[in-house]
């Protein structure tokens, strides 16, 4: 009769010594034709070509295989080894020139048999050559990235064919952006395009996005953005415009997003923003504003105001003034940081609505006193930051009467 205790022994050495998907049916070995293989603690691989001077290597490990190329060094795609590995769906390629006369499809079945789902291109900087052709046979791809590639255009057509695409990043290029560009995309959830020199959006460019949540436009150089920019993009609840050259905006502008929760707009140079930019947004949850190249002064009256689902604000833009009436009606913040500003005072009436604000930061502006009630209803308030003020004194009454 078998013990429990022998049934345990052998089932853990079964589970120990089993094989990650891509091992079995990839036999690692020290040397796989003019390459060496390595296995290393995580079931996975690397896999160097060729073994001495090596001009790539492939790493594979828990269904991901990254292919990078080193600088510098003669490559082509027929040094490759002949390889079966499955539960792969992600491939990211570091630094590779673009598989000659063959799309990357026919390339990746050399050695992946099943479906890719993530495709990545970094740092070739060919890559502004691309054509609808090269991705074709990739019908499965929900991920596609293409970052520090030098891309500066992209036909029309070129995302036609990959309806399952759920991201799309295109990181560190030159674009200019066509207005059908993204019109085959229908199932975008989320869109990044940062650091791409981009000067201008045509009006309607998302009109095809209506499920897309995420939108990055962050580190570009946009100088304007229209109402109609974001039309047919409704869906977004996530905006990140940092970075850029916006000098003002329309108070129209994100009329056309009310599912919007979390906008950023740091490091831009507002010199002025309008009263009701965000009348149209009572989802928004979130606003930065931080870093603004430009003094703004003052902000409009009832800025944030009403806004029941706001929960955190940062602003700093070396404002001088700030209205009364900013946060009214706006009762659910619990975050407010007008750091790094000019302020000389606070009106009392400032976080009248404020019954659920727990950390406040007031540092480094040019404070001099606080009214006795400024903090009248503020119950919740855990964090208070005043240092690198001018406050001579701050009488026990105005933080601790509650």
């Amino acid at each position: 009769m078998i013990s429990a205790k022998t049934v345990l022994l052998v089932l853990f050495f079964a589970i120990t010594a089993k094989k990650s998907p891509a091992e079995a049916h990839f036999k690692c070995e020290n040397r796989v034709g003019n390459c060496e293989c390595t296995k290393d603690q995580d079931h996975g691989f690397w896999i160097k070509c060729p073994f001495v001077r090596s001009y790539f290597t492939i790493r594979v490990q828990q269904g991901n295989i990254t292919i990078e190329c080193h600088k510098n060094q003669e490559f082509h795609y027929s040094m490759l080894p002949v390889m079966n590995i499955t539960d792969t769906p992600n491939v990211k390629m570091l630094g590779c020139p673009l598989p000659q006369n063959q799309t990357l499809d026919t390339f990746l079945k050399k050695f992946i048999t099943g479906r890719v789902r993530t495709v990545t291109f970094w740092g070739d900087s060919k890559l502004n050559a691309l054509t609808p052709e090269f991705l074709q046979g990739l019908s499965d791809l929900q991920t596609l990235g293409i970052a520090n590639s030098n891309l500066s255009q992209i036909p029309n057509n070129f995302f036609s064919g990959f309806k399952k695409l759920t991201k799309l990043d295109l990181f560190q290029n030159h674009l200019h952006l066509t207005t059908d560009i993204f019109i085959g995309l229908d199932h975008l959830h989320c869109l990044g395009i940062a650091f791409s020199d981009l000067r201008y959006l045509e009006p309607g460019i998302f009109r095809n996005q209506k499920r897309m949540e995420h939108l990055t436009l962050w580190r570009n150089k946009l100088q304007n953005l229209t109402k109609d920019t974001f039309f047919g993009a409704s869906s977004i609840t996530y905006l990140d415009l940092r970075a850029n050259e916006l000098t003002k905006l329309e108070c129209d502008v994100f009329q056309l997003l009310p599912n919007l929760e979390i906008i950023n707009l740091n490091r831009n140079n507002f010199s002025i923003l309008p009263e009701k930019l965000f009348l149209n947004n009572q989802k928004l949850q979130s606003i930065q504003l931080s870093g603004n190249g430009r003094e703004m002064g003052s902000l409009p009256p009832d800025f944030l105001a009403y806004h029941s689902r706001m929960v955190s604000v940062s602003i700093s833009a070396s404002i001088i003034s700030i209205p009364g009436s900013m946060f009214v009606g706006s009762g659910n913040i619990e975050s407010i940081s007008f750091a790094d500003n000019q302020l000389e005072s606070l009106p009392s009436e400032i976080f009248g609505s404020q019954t659920h604000l727990m950390d406040l930061d007031l540092r480094r502006n040019r404070l001099t006193k606080l009214h006795d009630d400024v903090f009248n209803n503020t119950v919740s308030l855990k964090v208070l930051c005043l240092s690198h003020n001018k406050l001579a004194n701050i009488t026990r009454f105005v933080i601790f009467k509650r």
